[in-house]
C-alpha cells in the first residue's frame, strides 16, 4: 500500500471518529414478555441484545437511543406506528430485534411473521386481522426510510428444554475493540434480515435456573463478544455476513451433558441486500487490517522463532508488514540479573525493523528471553500499524 493511500486511509479514518457522535443507533426491542413460559427468556434475549448494542454505542460514539415494545405496545400497530414516527438520519443505523414466536403464513416464504397480540379494536372490528406483521414488511419499511444500515432479527423461539451451550473464549492482550465495532457499524451498510432458524425446524431456548436464554441469540450474543476480544482476527471478520455465519448455534445439549442425545443443531438463515448508492455514499472506508499484528502476537511469534527456529523469511515478512514505512524499534538488550542488582548490564538501540530482525536471526540462539514492552508501543491513528516499539531481549551475560 503506497503512502499516500495510507495518510488518506487515516484522513477518513480521523473524519469518522468525529462523524459518527452525530450519529444514531437506533434500537427496536419487540419482546413477548408476557407469555408463561417463554416471558423469562424473551427478557434474557432483550438484555443480551443491548449489552451489545451499548458497547457499540461505547465503542463507535454513535448515541443509542432504545424504542421497548412490550405489553400493551407488542401489537403490529405499535410496531408499525413506531417505526413510522422514528426519525432516522441517512447515517444512522437500525437494529430491530423480536423475541417471541413466529409463523410461516404461505408455503414460498423464507422468513417468518411474528406473532404479535391483536390491538384493543380487533374485538370490535371482528375482519381486522392487524396482528400480522412479517420480517420482510419491517425490512422493507426501514430500506425506505433511507438509514444507512438496517439489521432485522427475529428470534422466533417455540421448544424450551434445559440445556448447555458450549462457549468459546479468546485471550487478548492489545484492547481493539473499538477498531472491530466501528469497522461493523460505521463501515457497513444495506440491509441484514436474520431469523433464528431455518422453516420448519425446531427454535431452542433454555429454561433452567441458570439459562441463558433464546439458543440463537445467545450464540449471537457469545459470537459478537468472541469477534470483539480477538484482536485483529475479530477485526479482520468485522462483517455481518462474517457474524452471521459464526454465530450458527453448536454443542447445545441436555443439561446432563447427555452427548448420547444430542439436540439437533439450530441453523439460522440470513439474507443481507447490497448498500444503495445512497448508503454507500454515507459509509466510511475502513482499512482491511490484513496484515496487522497486535504486541503479543509478535512477542509469540519472536519467541515461538527462538526456542524452536523456522522460516525466518515468513516470520520476517509477517512482522516486517505489522509495521509502517520508517517505523522505528527501540532495543534493549540486557542480561539476566534485575535492574536493581550491581551485576546488572543492559544497551539500548533505535533502529528499522529490518535491522532488528537482523540482528535477532543472529542471535536468537543465545537469547534466553524475548519480549515487548507493553506500554512502550505506538500505532496509526487507525490502529492498523506499528510505528514505534520497545524489545527486550535477555542474554545469560552481555
Amino acid at each position: 500500500m503506497g503512502y499516500m493511500k495510507k495518510l488518506f486511509l487515516t484522513f477518513l479514518f480521523l473524519v469518522a471518529v468525529l462523524d459518527a457522535k452525530s450519529q444514531t443507533l437506533h434500537a427496536i426491542m419487540v419482546s413477548d414478555v408476557e407469555d408463561p413460559k417463554l416471558g423469562g427468556i424473551s427478557l434474557r434475549d432483550e438484555e443480551a441484545i443491548l449489552q451489545i448494542l451499548k458497547t457499540a454505542e461505547r465503542g463507535t460514539g454513535m448515541k443509542l437511543e432504545t424504542y421497548y415494545l412490550n405489553r400493551s405496545s407488542f401489537t403490529a400497530k405499535a410496531v408499525r406506528e413506531t417505526l413510522s414516527q422514528m426519525r432516522v438520519d441517512s447515517r444512522d443505523v437500525v437494529f430491530f430485534y423480536y423475541t417471541g414466536l413466529g409463523y410461516y403464513p404461505g408455503s414460498n416464504d423464507k422468513f417468518p411473521t411474528l406473532k404479535l397480540k391483536e390491538s384493543a379494536l380487533r374485538p370490535l372490528l371482528f375482519f381486522l386481522n392487524d396482528n400480522s406483521l412479517s420480517l420482510d414488511e419491517v425490512g422493507d419499511i426501514l430500506q425506505n426510510k433511507g438509514a444507512r444500515l438496517n439489521v432485522v432479527m427475529a428470534d422466533c423461539r417455540d421448544t424450551v428444554e434445559d440445556l448447555m451451550i458450549t462457549e468459546g473464549g479468546i485471550i487478548f492482550d492489545e484492547d481493539m475493540r473499538d477498531v472491530f465495532l466501528k469497522k461493523l457499524f460505521l463501515g457497513s451498510c444495506g440491509l441484514v434480515k436474520v431469523p433464528s432458524a431455518t422453516k420448519g425446524k425446531q427454535v431452542w431456548a433454555n429454561q433452567s435456573q441458570f439459562g441463558i436464554g433464546s439458543v440463537y441469540t445467545s450464540n449471537f450474543n457469545s459470537t459478537f463478544n468472541d469477534l470483539l476480544e480477538a484482536q485483529f482476527n475479530g477485526v479482520r471478520q468485522a462483517t455481518w455476513p462474517q457474524v452471521m455465519r459464526s454465530a450458527e448455534s453448536n454443542g447445545i445439549y441436555p443439561r446432563n451433558d447427555d452427548r448420547s442425545r444430542r439436540v439437533d443443531t439450530q441453523q439460522a438463515v440470513y439474507e443481507i441486500k447490497a448498500c444503495s448508492a445512497s448508503q454507500q455514499r454515507r459509509t466510511t472506508r475502513y482499512a482491511a487490517y490484513k496484515y496487522s499484528l497486535t504486541v503479543g502476537n509478535i512477542q509469540s511469534k519472536l519467541d515461538r522463532y527462538r526456542k524452536s527456529g523456522g522460516d525466518f523469511e515468513k516470520l520476517s515478512d509477517e512482522i516486517s508488514r505489522a509495521f509502517r514505512r520508517n517505523a522505528k524499534i527501540n532495543l534493549v538488550r540486557k542480561n539476566k540479573y534485575p535492574d536493581s542488582y550491581p551485576q546488572a548490564k543492559k544497551t539500548e538501540a533505535k533502529m528499522s525493523v529490518a535491522d532488528f530482525l537482523a540482528q535477532f536471526k543472529s542471535t536468537s540462539a543465545q537469547i534466553q528471553a524475548v519480549y515487548p514492552e507493553f506500554g512502550s508501543f505506538q500505532r496509526t491513528p487507525n490502529k492498523e500499524y506499528l510505528t514505534e516499539l520497545t524489545i527486550i531481549e535477555v542474554f545469560d551475560e552481555l
